[in-house]
């Protein structure tokens, strides 16, 4: 039994069997998809996807590999993410699949892991939006790039924290990744794991050399700069903290963000806005930190300008903001007075 639609016969799976149309016709697999649903809805692009994966069902076994690769795909963020599969010209329909996906990702399929389906089964848990740039850097990865997960909010160091965390995260601190039974704890790991389950999604540079300065910038930011967070906590409400919060040693972890963006951008960032261009998970790693020079005023050349307005504009960014703002809870350690 086939398990895709045949290019020359046009033979589908129904059923247990399959049905021949006419010699030389061939059956595209999103007009199959578009022909029992209709048409993606942008307004409800959670409800389309979900019947997408039931229609291969529907449709039998042979062909649900392609539906499920169809979906994956079209979860992307640029118009080449659908072009791996033919539309017989419509590329309207593959636009429209575009948007309700990025939109509603979290509901996609996701793609495969050592050749099995990994269905989208991934559960990040976060602490407050406001506070947490912890939190904010895998979630602004896997957001950008449109990979399927939910989201689980913990408030933080609230009466219920300890008993909360402790349910979840073995070193009792967010973020953690919840893949069925395994646990993934610590922002980098996260950001690997998902990086193999998911090694199409652009989290790290392509070229061997980018993508080892991303790394080891990465974990210069996971393990550095602690006198930067601790004098200048990521607080995305305050709008009175210009100036404020240089403590001993901020002035230099300044000068040494200041430096790796201005060399990641003069050696590897001419395809885009970000330090490799295209957004990855080393910008991700330092968005808390364009947040902290955002609001405490600090002074920035136009290079490092330049890319602060860039992740600030993300519209993931945006996304994760626009949230921290309607958030009502106060973490005092978090406040600087």
């Amino acid at each position: 039994m086939q398990r895709r639609v045949d290019a020359v016969t046009g033979a589908v799976g129904i059923g247990g069997g399959t049905r021949e149309s006419r010699p030389g016709f061939r059956l595209d697999p999103i007009l199959m998809i578009l022909a029992v649903y209709g048409p993606l809805n942008p307004v409800d692009g959670r409800k389309d996807l979900l019947e997408c994966g039931a229609s291969a069902k529907i449709m039998a076994v042979p062909v649900l590999g392609d539906c499920r690769d169809l979906v994956a795909t079209c979860t992307g963020t640029s118009e080449e993410a659908c072009s791996g599969f033919t539309t017989s010209g419509n590329a309207p329909a593959r636009r429209h699949c575009q948007r309700g996906a990025r939109r509603y990702s979290p509901a996609a399929p996701s793609n495969t892991e050592r050749g099995r389906t990994v269905m989208s089964d991934l559960t990040l848990v976060i602490g407050n939006k406001n506070y947490s740039s912890w939190s904010l850097r895998p979630w602004l990865a896997l957001r950008h790039a449109a990979i399927p997960f939910d989201e689980r909010l913990i408030l933080l160091f609230d009466e219920n924290w300890e008993e909360a965390i402790g349910a979840v995260s073995p070193s009792g601190r967010v973020p953690v990744l919840l893949h069925g039974e395994r646990t993934v704890w610590e922002t980098l790991a996260i950001l690997e794991y998902a990086n193999e389950l998911f090694p199409d999604a652009g989290l790290w540079p392509e070229d061997r050399d980018a993508r080892a300065t991303a790394r080891a910038i990465a974990s210069e930011m996971h393990a550095g700069f602690t006198a930067l967070r601790t004098h200048m906590p990521m607080n995305l409400r305050r709008l009175d903290l210009k100036g404020r919060g240089r403590g001993p040693g901020v002035d230099d972890d300044i000068a040494r963000i200041c430096e790796i963006w201005r060399e990641c951008r003069s050696r590897y960032g001419a395809g885009g806005d970000f330090l490799f261009g295209a957004f990855c998970a080393a910008d991700a790693m330092y968005a808390p930190v364009v947040t902290r020079f955002d609001t405490h005023g600090v002074d920035l050349d136009e290079t490092c300008a330049a890319y602060s307005r860039a992740v600030l504009g993300l519209p993931a960014f945006v996304e994760w903001r626009d949230a921290a703002l309607q958030e009502p809870w106060i973490v005092p350690e978090d406040e600087i007075d």
